[in-house]
């Protein structure tokens, strides 16, 4: 993905109908499979820093 086009988005349906947009942050893989992160994407609202306690 290129920096330059900005980020990249995915809109996902749940069971509900509820429409959820997401922005796709990485993707890494691992003996073939592939795992991607995604972030809920509110627009005007900031992300909260959260510590890793994993």
């Amino acid at each position: 993905m290129s920096e330059a086009y900005g980020p990249d988005f995915i809109t996902i349906v749940d069971d509900d109908g509820n429409e959820i947009e997401l922005e796709y942050v990485d993707a890494l893989e691992h003996e073939g499979v592939t795992y991607t992160a995604f972030f809920p994407a509110v627009e005007g609202v900031p992300m909260k820093r959260v510590r890793n306690t994993v």
